[in-house]
């Protein structure tokens, strides 16, 4: 069986804003080939899940990977992995993770 990833509502949101993000300044095509990336990039995390760097400052068991420029923070699963934000790299991700979270 395949690991699956599963994002949180507030992982959800980013990933919408990035997108619509990308549209607006980008086209169409280049934003679904980035947001693309990162789902791939998240598929293949969610077979070894325990790959990405150790993220305490956010909770216990919570791991993050990077597709430059973006910090994706996750939870590996039973099931794979839970993506929890996609946060742009040049943002103060502690703030942001507060913010949203």
């Amino acid at each position: 069986m395949a690991a699956e990833v599963r994002l949180t509502p507030p992982a959800r949101r980013d990933l919408a804003r990035l997108r619509d993000y990308l549209i607006e300044a980008a086209g169409a095509a280049p934003a679904k080939a980035f947001v693309g990336r990162l789902v791939d990039h998240c598929a293949g995390l969610a077979e070894t899940p325990h790959a990405g760097a150790g993220r305490p400052e956010f909770g216990t068991g919570v791991r993050s990977t990077v597709v430059p420029p973006y910090v994706i923070l996750y939870e590996p699963k039973s099931y794979g992995m839970r993506v929890l934000r996609i946060i742009h790299g040049n943002r103060d991700i502690d703030r942001a993770w507060r913010e949203e979270t």
